[in-house]
């Protein structure tokens, strides 16, 4: 089993390293299947920093405007190069990523004020995708280092999808008890809470009309909160239930709109 590394800009990988930051806006869940979570490396780039240390406007595709207190945050970090000891367990929620009230509360309660709103995540999400998750990452320090030497490009893939050598792998995976959280229990779940509170009103419209009228947060087990539906809107297809998370599905569901897999196709 070889983990897959999450690459993103340098200044988000820090955030996520120090628990300034517990999300990331994504096109595309990246998962490795590990005691019944997802994990994921960590692994940080310097794209666009020249164009983020000048605040010039963005003009490539991947460039993006930071926020003031990103700029500030970011002149911090500059010519700090710390060793990368992280991975992170992640949840990934469907959203309506081309909502500019979603990131503004996402920024009203500090969760997401990096970058600035229309020119950071409105930019990255306005594309039309039909896909865009938020990513919550329950990040952990480990006692190894992971180094560009132990990541490997997976053929007919595009660069930035990278995974962990076998070994360097499996090294994680056998030590992954020792890992230790970046925040408490008590702060990462009040926060994580928090964000789920808040997009719970920026699902997908198709999700909104065809599978629920509400949602709120309950408590499955002493734990961890889940988003239950309730009120399900009646219609006579049989329901069924994500085979990842368990939560429940109408029967024509393709992807599940709590945790975005897809559903294997029973016949």
């Amino acid at each position: 089993m070889k983990i897959e590394v999450e690459t993103d800009k340098r200044i988000n990988v820090n955030a996520l390293w120090s628990g300034k930051q517990i999300i990331l806006c994504k096109k595309r869940p990246i998962k490795t299947l590990i005691n019944g979570g997802d994990w994921v490396g960590l692994w940080p780039t310097k794209n666009g920093e020249s164009q983020m240390k000048h605040r010039n406007l963005p003009v490539e595709s991947g460039d993006f405007a930071l926020s003031d207190a990103g700029y500030d945050y970011f002149q911090n970090i500059y010519d700090e190069y710390p060793k990368n000891e992280y991975i992170a367990k992640v949840e990934y929620y469907q959203i309506d990523g081309t909502q500019l009230l979603l990131w503004q509360e996402l920024n009203d309660t500090d969760e997401f004020m990096l970058w600035d709103i229309e020119l950071g995540p409105y930019k990255y999400f306005k594309s039309g995708k039909r896909k865009n998750f938020l990513a919550i990452y329950r990040v952990y320090k480990i006692d190894d280092e992971i180094k560009e030497s132990d990541l490997r490009n997976e053929s007919n893939t595009l660069p930035r999808y990278k995974k962990l050598s076998e070994e360097k792998s499996q090294k994680i995976i056998n030590n992954l008890s020792n890992a230790k959280p970046v925040l408490s229990d008590s702060e990462f779940e009040e926060r994580k809470n928090k964000i789920l509170k808040i997009i719970e009103n920026y699902q997908p419209m198709v999700f909104k009309n065809r599978i629920f009228n509400k949602i709120e947060l309950t408590k499955r087990d002493n734990t961890t909160k889940y988003f239950e539906e309730i009120d399900l809107k009646q219609n006579s297809l049989e329901n069924k239930y994500c085979i990842f998370c368990g939560v429940e599905l109408p029967y024509e569901a393709i992807y599940c709109y709590r945790c975005g897999r897809e559903q294997y196709v029973i016949q």
